[in-house]
């Protein structure tokens, strides 16, 4: 019996412990499961965290992006990007992520701590981006961008999250044409002419030559709405429309019209030579000027009265009421203003200001507007402006204009000069803006430049800035211009070492043996410069002119028998040219309706007012490439923007090395 109970006793004592083992068992394994449960619910809490930490990095990526396109636009030149980002709350050029609070944003219940920050990689690259599907010469700019998301979580502690995109801008000049038309493109040359260089119109195109004239274009030709009448090209040409197209051998024909040997030849130089536009160019930098109208025409803050006005931005003062009070309008539409790029303006002074008989130009910097530099310096203001507000009679205006002259060899030895003010020579950025504000009601204003075959020249990490010069009013250019390179040799079609601009309301080229003078209402309507218009004097000179010219024209109006005069007379004559010949190498563009050098081409021929000049033996006009690539200060563009992939950093990254 004792031992049958110790047996018991045994069993029973096997019983506790195989019992407190099931129960430790299960006790680790009820820990494992509440452990992998705990790591679980943390692990998926961490990777929803991570996931809103990720969504808010990328939202500031947007914003970023958004807030960098919008800074560009807004402040154009790219040493100003930084300081306009900054001022909006944006780290730029940081070594690394400031841990600091630079924005907060709520998401998902939870305040997220972003930081973000933009670097410029470098200087401006040239590259190439595509412009109405052509792939064209680009200045290219890269950025790179980095955004962090965190939190620190009372359980998880710090949840955070990285990213980094690239950005890309890419600036395509204006002046990637030898001829460039906002609006309908004609050409009718009287006398022959030769195009090197691609042409683009925003809308239709009719181009040909008169009876007996060659004109030939070696490039090609883009178009938006038709050719020559027509948008089928695969059906023959009216044999009356005279264009040289380029044969298939690249070498330039001289046809008295495009009907080759055969319908082959004649299709396969139309194929390679001519192609509509996948869509209109975009000659504003981007924007979209029917938009603009639409928010800051009338119906809006009365910035502009039409869509013309938009696109005359490029060459108008700011909008300002009757008061002299500044209108508000589109800020992209501002900061591309050549008003608003110029480092110095020359503005005629107004003839009621008691000031004008003494200083009748007032000379000022964008950064310091309230010092005029002719009132104190008037020596330097003399040497510059030879004349103020002279009367000039201008046969196709049919007028007298109201002509100030800038001596541009002696701005450019004034620029130089050692006793010119520091604070005028350190304004000085290439661009000059120059307008006579005077009312034009019965007499119209003007700008002449002369002594201009050298221009002002300066550099910008060992590159040419270039000179612009724009104006509200027409100029007129005396002379050879831009002809001479700084090196003091001259200039030729491959090496225009200076890039130049000139824009206005109207352009009109002068010969060195202009004489205001002789400028005077006749009754056969030539003039002969140097010499009374009588057919005894001398003729003008050849004239050579390297710049790229931006102009508005007076459109064709056949039911009110207006003749726009064409591509060939954009740039206007107004002398005796029989025997001289006209050479712009450059770009030639036409971008507006001019709004007050409206008077239309007369036709040529004997009799009163019917002859505005002897047309010039030959004109050439031919495109500069390195406009393109190496465009003169303040030059419009065509402004794509574009990002890489997301990538991820770590904290341990450099930044600087992303």
């Amino acid at each position: 019996m004792k031992a049958l109970s110790n047996n018991k006793r045994a069993t029973k004592g096997s019983a506790l412990v195989a019992v407190v083992l099931v129960i430790a068992v299960m006790s680790y394994l009820a820990a494992a499961s509440l452990s992998y449960s705990v790591t679980s619910y943390r692990a998926s809490m961490r990777q929803a965290l991570l996931d809103k930490a990720k969504l808010s990095a990328e939202a500031e990526m947007e914003f970023l992006y958004f807030q960098w396109i919008t800074s560009i636009k807004e402040s154009v030149p790219l040493q100003d990007i930084d300081n306009n980002l900054s001022g909006k709350g944006f780290i730029v050029d940081f070594s690394t992520i400031p841990n600091t609070d630079l924005a907060n944003t709520a998401f998902g219940g939870a305040d997220w701590t972003i930081s973000r920050t933009l670097r410029s990689n470098g200087p401006t690259k040239v590259g190439t981006t595509k412009v109405s599907g052509v792939s064209r010469p680009a200045q290219v700019n890269y950025y790179t961008a980095l955004t962090r998301a965190s939190q620190t979580h009372p359980l998880l502690g710090e949840i955070h999250y990285q990213l980094g995109r690239r950005f890309a801008l890419s600036r395509s000049a204006l002046f990637q044409f030898s001829v460039f038309y906002q609006d309908v493109m004609e050409f009718s040359t009287g006398s022959p002419m030769t195009i090197k260089g691609d042409i683009s119109s925003n809308g239709s195109l009719y181009i040909g030559a008169q009876s007996g004239v060659n004109l030939t274009v070696v490039d090609k030709i883009f178009y938006a709405n038709s050719f020559n009448g027509m948008t089928d090209l695969n059906k023959a040409i009216d044999p009356a429309t005279a264009i040289y197209f380029r044969h298939n051998s690249g070498v330039a024909n001289t046809l008295s019209n495009p009907n080759f040997s055969s319908d082959d030849d004649e299709m396969v130089a139309r194929k390679n030579q001519i192609k509509k536009l996948q869509e209109p160019e975009n000659f504003l930098g981007g924007t979209d000027a029917d938009l603009s109208f639409q928010v800051y025409g009338p119906s809006g803050t009365n910035a502009y009265s039409s869509t013309n006005d938009v696109y005359r931005s490029i060459i108008s003062p700011s909008p300002k009421t009757p008061a002299g009070v500044s209108i508000v309008e589109d800020p992209v539409i501002k900061a591309n203003r050549m008003s608003e790029k110029a480092g110095i303006t020359i503005e005629v002074r107004k003839t009621t200001d008691i000031l004008y008989l003494l200083y009748p130009v007032k000379i000022y910097t964008k950064a310091n507007p309230s010092i005029d530099y002719a009132i104190t310096n008037p020596a330097l203001a003399a040497s510059i402006i030879t004349s103020a507000r002279k009367e000039v009679f201008d046969t196709r205006e049919n007028k007298n204009v109201n002509i100030t002259t800038i001596d541009i060899g002696n701005l450019k030895a004034r620029l130089a000069a050692p006793s010119t003010p520091a604070a005028l020579k350190a304004a000085y950025n290439g661009i000059i803006y120059a307008y006579d504000p005077n009312p034009q009601t019965t007499t119209i204003n003007g700008i002449r430049l002369s002594n201009a075959s050298e221009l002002p020249y300066t550099t910008v990490d060992g590159k040419p800035v270039g000179f612009t010069v724009a104006s509200d009013n027409g100029v007129y250019i005396q002379g050879n211009y831009n002809t001479s390179n700084p090196q003091g040799t001259a200039n030729t079609e491959d090496n225009a070492g200076n890039p130049a601009a000139i824009m206005a309301d109207a352009i009109t080229l002068l010969s060195a043996n202009w004489n205001d003078d002789n400028a005077t209402a006749d009754v056969s309507d030539v003039r002969l410069a140097g010499n009374p218009p009588d057919g005894e004097g001398n003729a003008s000179a050849t004239t050579a002119v390297y710049a790229a010219l931006v102009s508005g024209n007076t459109p064709t109006n056949t039911a009110a028998g207006i003749n726009s005069g064409g591509v060939q007379n954009l740039v206007r004559l107004m002398e005796n040219w029989s025997g001289q010949n006209v050479k712009l190498v450059g770009s030639l563009g036409q971008l507006f309706e001019s709004k007050y050098f409206t008077g239309a081409i007369r036709s040529t021929g004997s009799g009163a007012g019917r002859n505005l000049y002897l047309v010039p033996s030959g004109r050439e006009l031919t495109f500069d490439s390195k406009l393109a690539s190496s465009p003169p200060a303040g030059a419009p563009n065509t402004t794509k923007f574009s990002r890489g992939d997301y990538f991820i950093w770590q904290l341990s990254d450099n930044p600087m090395s992303l």
